[in-house]
């Protein structure tokens, strides 16, 4: 077979990357990330709740987003608010969708749950919340299962093209933006292994694993996996959220990354791509990640 891509790599998923490269992106990671904690310590309770909706409700719009689904800002915060159990605002009148309900849902249960073990049972739970339909667009998939089948995934900078696309849907959404970004994923037989060998390396990470540079391998390393039809992306990201609710030390309120990804997400999916043909040195993915990391801090801290 020819190696075409990280996972068919002789060192997949033994990553590396260049510690000196990230070590200044690292440091200022940590030191916002610390300078938040602190800002967060000195609010009281209901303040804490209302700065926690407003980064989650980013988070959620930010995360849609990255995939080519625009959500209204209004129906999310509503959903937050009523889930928070925070007060309505005049704004929170919009219903949220059952799928608002279920992303919302997921990156809770993510940051309030991040001390939690990472288990199959938790990522198919996420993955039943975010597609309650069966669907994604015009595509019926099966909600809260991994892929059965080898077929390959085409992406694009905000949109998906489906393996269910027939031709001249697949033609309007190449004439919809750029050539798209192949990507063949791993075959599913051997998804039960790929995802056994993943939890089994988040759940018990090593001594010197930094736990942001954890948050960036786990996202990129699911994403490549690919284990599911669709939402690898929001899945792939929620875990992300997991590991930095970790590295923050408690489970609160954390930065909305996603938010910061948005900004640039032709980027986002420029490093996924650059990085998926790579020989497992993630060194360009981490930076990438780290740079995420510092101006969703600098926005939280703004908010």
């Amino acid at each position: 077979m020819d190696r075409e891509w990280v996972w068919q790599s002789d060192s997949w998923p033994d990553f590396r990357w260049d510690a000196g490269r990230v070590r200044a992106l690292l440091d200022s990671a940590h030191a916002g990330l610390a300078t938040f904690r602190a800002a967060l310590s000195g609010r009281e309770f209901r303040r804490m709740l209302e700065h926690r909706a407003r980064l989650v409700t980013l988070e959620a719009v930010g995360t849609a987003g990255i995939e080519g689904t625009q959500l209204d800002p209004d129906s999310v915060r509503s959903c937050v608010a009523r889930q928070l159990g925070l007060e309505a605002r005049p704004s929170d009148v919009n219903p949220a969708s059952m799928e608002i309900e279920g992303l919302v849902q997921v990156l809770l249960d993510a940051g309030q749950n991040a001390a939690s073990p990472l288990t199959r049972e938790r990522l198919l739970g996420w993955h039943a919340a975010i597609f309650p339909a069966g669907s994604s667009g015009t595509c019926f998939i099966t909600p809260g299962a991994f892929r059965a089948t080898d077929t390959p995934t085409g992406v694009m900078p905000g949109r998906m093209i489906h393996a269910c696309q027939t031709g001249q849907q697949f033609a309007a959404t190449i004439a919809a933006g750029p050539e798209p970004v192949r990507y063949m994923a791993p075959p599913a037989d051997r998804l039960d292994s790929e995802i056994d060998s993943f939890l089994q390396w988040f759940e018990t990470p090593t001594a010197d694993l930094d736990c942001l540079v954890m948050a960036a391998v786990a996202h990129f390393r699911l994403v490549t996996i690919h284990p599911f039809d669709d939402g690898n992306g929001r899945i792939a990201r929620a875990v992300a959220n997991v590991a930095l609710g970790r590295a923050l030390g408690q489970t609160a309120c954390h930065p909305a990354v996603s938010a910061a990804v948005m900004k640039d997400r032709w980027r986002y999916h420029d490093e996924l791509r650059r990085a998926s043909r790579g020989d497992c040195d993630l060194t360009g993915w981490i930076e990438w990640f780290l740079e995420c990391v510092v101006i969703a801090v600098d926005d939280a801290m703004a908010a």
